[in-house]
C-alpha cells in the first residue's frame, strides 16, 4: 500500500532550517516535541542528523506549519 512504501522513505532533517523555523514560531525542542507527540531527546536526536521516517518528517513539518520540503537536508 501507499503508506507501507511511505515508511520506507528515509529522510534527514536540516538543523539550521529546523532552528531557524523554531525561532520563528518562538518554540523551544520541548515545546515542538510536545505538538509532534514525541520525547524531546528523540526529536533533538533527529536535528542532529539521524534520519528519520518520512511520516515522522511530515508530522514535525505540521506541527511547525511547513511544507515538509522546508526541514530537510
Amino acid at each position: 500500500t501507499k503508506n507501507s512504501s511511505i515508511r520506507r522513505w528515509i529522510m534527514r532533517l536540516c538543523k539550521t532550517k529546523m532552528e531557524i523555523i523554531m525561532a520563528k514560531h518562538d518554540m523551544y525542542q520541548k515545546d515542538l516535541a510536545d505538538k509532534v507527540g514525541m520525547s524531546r531527546g528523540n526529536l533533538s536526536t533527529l536535528i542532529n542528523g539521524k534520519n528519520c521516517q518520512a511520516r515522522t518528517a511530515f508530522k514535525i513539518a505540521d506541527a511547525l506549519e511547513v511544507d515538509v520540503t522546508e526541514i530537510l537536508e
